[in-house]
């Protein structure tokens, strides 16, 4: 398998209907073709701090062309790529260079009560992960989507590795509305004003576990490509009827697809990319089972698995 020239993907996504999760990173199956998206998880958090520039741009190096990232909201109504709506005390530490403690985490560092310059102090880099060892440890922060979006603009341009495509998560929950992030409404305009801002909203899918978020994308912006993610077993008809509408990709957890799954999602007209895929049996369980894509934190056990094979 051998990942398509640029000008080969750009080829496919035009003669394609604009449905489904844009992709990128295509990889040929023999017989018969077909593409698969490998996605960054967090940019690479196997190999870099999660959510960060580093992170991003080592992505993109390796050849990654769709990011997988998540978005909350400051206190300065700024979008921060951030996994959580507060200061993670396994990831980061405070502006004195301390530990964060549980007891704080949620309630002194919680990200909606602080703006984008207070929250530039946290270093969320220089501490070891317990879950990846291999993962570079350097002093840096939690940068606002726009400066994501720009910098691997940059990288891209002055690289020349061709547009970048993005599957943001927006992190929100029901019990938090108020509290870590607006109102779904309000959520979703925020970031729909930054992805007109910077025209990238055909290069995007937003993605979330809060079903309320896709609703109100889907009402605000229906050009918008959408993606369901799922914490457990749910059945197509289920998501379906919770949202209203099928969505342009189903991304569950990997170890519960199946191919009846992806068949009966397929048949649909969306697309299947389970997250988060780390090991090359779970690369090779599916793409076997017809998936059509997948997220990792390691994408260049993923290139390599793949280019390999």
């Amino acid at each position: 398998m051998l990942i398509l020239p640029l000008f080969l993907m750009n080829i496919w996504l035009t003669q394609k209907p604009d449905t489904g999760a844009s992709l990128s990173n295509q990889i040929d199956h023999p017989l018969p073709q077909r593409p698969f998206d490998i996605q960054g998880h967090r940019g690479c958090r196997g190999l870099y701090p999660e959510n960060t520039i580093p992170a991003f741009t080592e992505a993109l190096r390796l050849g990654i062309r769709t990011l997988e990232l998540d978005v909350v909201v400051t206190a300065d109504k700024q979008l921060l790529v951030s996994h959580e709506p507060w200061l993670s005390p396994e990831i980061c530490t405070d502006e004195n260079g301390r530990d964060i403690s549980s007891e704080e985490e949620g309630m002194k560092y919680n990200l909606y009560q602080l703006t984008l310059e207070q929250i530039r102090k946290f270093d969320c880099g220089s501490k070891p992960h317990p879950c990846f060892p291999l993962q570079k440890k350097m002093s840096v922060n939690k940068p606002s989507l726009v400066e994501v979006i720009e910098r691997c603009a940059s990288y891209a341009e002055w690289n020349k590795t061709g547009p970048v495509f993005y599957n943001i998560e927006l992190k929100s929950s029901p019990e938090w509305d108020g509290i870590y992030h607006p109102a779904p409404q309000e959520f979703c305009a925020l970031l729909l004003q930054v992805l007109h801002d910077k025209g990238i909203l055909r290069r995007t899918l937003v993605q979330s576990f809060d079903y309320r978020i896709l609703k109100a994308m889907k009402k605000l912006e229906p050009s918008l490509r959408l993606s369901a993610l799922a914490e457990e077993t749910v059945s197509l008809i289920q998501v379906v009827d919770s949202l209203g509408f099928v969505p342009d990709v189903f991304s569950p957890y990997h170890a519960w697809i199946n191919s009846a799954m992806i068949s009966e999602w397929h048949q649909r007209e969306a697309k299947v990319i389970p997250w988060t895929v780390n090991d090359e049996a779970a690369m090779q369980r599916v793409y076997d089972l017809g998936a059509d894509g997948l997220i990792t934190d390691y994408p260049d056990k993923a290139l390599e698995y793949f280019n390999r094979k």
